[in-house]
């Protein structure tokens, strides 16, 4: 989060969303991050509102761009732990074109958006992971059936050989998607998602 307050600085932030639920809210932790509390304070220094969000709000950019919230839900509705935290996940939407930014969702998280919360197929699925097999929802994948996945960290595999301490190989989820469709932002770099609100392209130029 260290590098928010040097966004903070360079450009003019006009509204700062956070999740309402925290770890520390749901007894996950002791107390709250030295950095954490500069961002916050940095935020309130500049007169940046904060607000705090949850599941089920919508955020409007512009007429034509809005953000659903889809995560995190109430602790009654969803039993949070130190490898499912609540972290903020959303929907953007331009028009007809709907990207899902997934995060670092762990698979819990992700089956219980597959069976709650997502309606609508998504274009473009965004994670913070490796999107290895192991770490993806194969019910989520299936509900949002994405054309393109922009990922992080390791390479996708589309492999279905079993890892050494399993007994059952792991089928990867979005194995029907073309390798040319899965971006690697470790690999590729900068990923542009460039759309007119009816049809888009992913390109990494």
């Amino acid at each position: 989060i260290s590098g928010l307050i040097d966004v903070l600085d360079r450009y003019n932030v006009e509204n700062i969303y956070m999740s309402k639920i925290s770890i520390q809210s749901l007894g996950l932790g002791s107390s709250t991050d030295q950095i954490y509390g500069s961002f916050v304070e940095r935020g309130s220094d500049l007169n940046v509102p904060i607000s705090e969000i949850d599941a089920g709000r919508s955020i409007s950019f512009s007429p034509s761009v809005t953000a659903e919230i889809l995560f995190p839900v109430s602790s009654s509705a969803f039993s949070y732990s130190k490898a499912s935290p609540p972290e903020l996940l959303m929907e953007i939407s331009y028009k007809e074109t709907s990207v899902v930014l997934l995060g670092n969702a762990s698979v819990k998280v992700q089956k219980y958006l597959a069976s709650s919360t997502l309606s609508t197929p998504a274009q473009i699925l965004i994670v913070s992971h490796s999107a290895l097999p192991a770490n993806m929802s194969d019910k989520l994948v299936q509900k949002l059936r994405p054309q393109y996945l922009v990922y992080s960290k390791a390479l996708a595999v589309s492999s279905t050989a079993p890892k050494k301490t399993q007994k059952k190989p792991v089928v990867d989820p979005l194995s029907y998607l073309p390798e040319s469709n899965k971006l690697n932002t470790k690999k590729v770099g900068t990923v542009h998602l460039i759309s007119d609100g009816r049809t888009f392209r992913v390109s990494d130029k």
